[in-house]
């Protein structure tokens, strides 16, 4: 799994061509974002390539982890289920 950040959100990479974007109109102030921001870094690893290890599904759940964390903060828990849905 990886992660990059763009002008207009976070992509969220399960693989080179499958990723799940996370726009920044999503969150309610700018600190959510540097939440995220942070604990990507912290779960996934540094803002990086979309490269996926043949492991990658156990990196699922740090991922989502995160997410949930920021999701919880900002009231979007029914947005991380309809993306854990889509895996």
């Amino acid at each position: 799994a990886a992660w990059r950040e763009s002008e207009d959100g976070f992509f969220l990479y399960l693989s080179r061509h499958s990723y799940h974007h996370v726009p920044h109109r999503a969150f309610a102030d700018p600190e959510e974002a540097t939440r995220l921001r942070q604990l990507l870094t912290e779960y996934v690893g540094p803002e990086g390539d979309a490269e996926v290890a043949p492991g990658w599904r156990a990196l699922l759940g740090p991922l989502y982890a995160a997410l949930a964390g920021v999701f919880a903060l900002a009231g979007l828990a029914e947005l991380l289920l309809r993306l854990v849905a889509l895996v």
